[in-house]
């Protein structure tokens, strides 16, 4: 269940990150993109590692690193940010 949840948020911030960036000019657009695409590996992890083989607490911290990561990707201003922000997650 919390990985269903999990999954729609970040899909809804993946969503909102690439809908939002449309009514920007074309540099922001690709910026919007460019993080859209940094975030997707962070997803994939999570998915990946599947809740079920975690004790609670242990995925309550992935969920929180993914999370942390997935903010400050979308916090970012420039592609390098973008690239600096998804290696520290």
């Amino acid at each position: 269940m919390a990985k269903r949840i999990f999954l729609f948020i970040l899909a809804a911030v993946v969503a909102f990150t690439v809908v939002g960036g449309a009514a920007c000019d074309g540099t922001n657009q690709a910026l919007a993109d460019y993080k859209a695409v940094a975030i997707l590996p962070l997803q994939d992890y999570a998915t990946a590692r599947g809740q079920s083989n975690f004790k609670t607490k242990n995925w309550a911290r992935i969920l929180y690193y993914v999370e942390g990561g997935t903010a400050a990707i979308n916090e970012t201003a420039t592609k390098a940010n973008v690239a600096t922000a998804r290696d520290k997650a």
